[in-house]
């Protein structure tokens, strides 16, 4: 009886680890700029199951799911008035909703070289909202502004940039005028404390060359930028 129930037991315990894999672990993150990513991983320490992001009010910014680190089914974007600012399918790989008033707070150019494909490339876009695409980056936006010209306690306005010349090929710097002349700098990505994806402009099933302005204003404290930093740790 015993040489039987052995493996009698091996076999339970298998069908059990198929029927009930590992739980998931849900973890939380104060990002830099106050906001709070709450996500989940596996047993294998990979993304998994709901992921979601709430601003400083505590209203969900950004949420949708992860299937073993990858995106998956329907992602929502808020504004932050609660109102949905975008809805993607990542299985689908498609837009299935716009807010196309708070789009317009963005300006978009198709800058590849192709004539044609910069007459007709779709819009280049991040998923999430410009609410917050402009609160992540103009934390980032603030570590690499330069001292010589900084000023305390008045808000300084800039253009964040980004350059999208593919999915996984995102770049972004910092316009700003003082006195009449313009200045640069690139933000560094490892000051961006959040992934932005992006779905890029593209003519005839090709990825193009696009950029993405949007104009805000940033602010520093009397202290300093009382900037946080924040690193990954699942």
């Amino acid at each position: 009886m015993k040489a039987i129930a052995f493996p009698i037991m091996i076999t339970g315990a298998l069908i059990a680890a198929i029927i009930n894999p590992g739980e998931l672990v849900q973890k939380t993150k104060v990002l830099a700029d106050n906001s709070r990513v709450t996500y989940n991983v596996n047993d294998k320490n990979k993304l998994d199951g709901a992921y979601f992001v709430e601003n400083t009010q505590r209203n969900v910014w950004l949420r949708g799911t992860y299937k073993e680190e990858k995106k998956s089914g329907n992602w929502y974007a808020f504004n932050s008035d609660k109102t949905v600012f975008m809805r993607y399918n990542y299985d689908l790989k498609k837009m299935l909703y716009l807010d196309t008033v708070a789009i317009k707070k963005a300006e978009i150019s198709i800058t590849d070289k192709n004539d044609e494909a910069a007459k007709n490339a779709s819009a280049p876009l991040p998923v999430c909202s410009i609410d917050q695409y402009l609160s992540i980056l103009g934390q980032a936006a603030k570590v690499g502004y330069p001292k010589e010209n900084l000023v305390y306690n008045q808000p300084i306005d800039i253009t964040i940039v980004a350059k999208i010349k593919s999915s996984k090929d995102v770049s972004y710097a910092v316009n700003y005028t003082i006195k009449g002349v313009l200045y640069a700098y690139t933000i560094n990505n490892r000051d961006i404390d959040l992934n932005i994806d992006w779905i890029p402009s593209t003519y005839n099933g090709k990825e193009v060359e696009a950029e993405f302005k949007v104009p805000t204003k940033i602010i520093f404290n009397e202290n300093g930028s009382g900037m946080k930093r924040f690193v990954w740790n699942y």
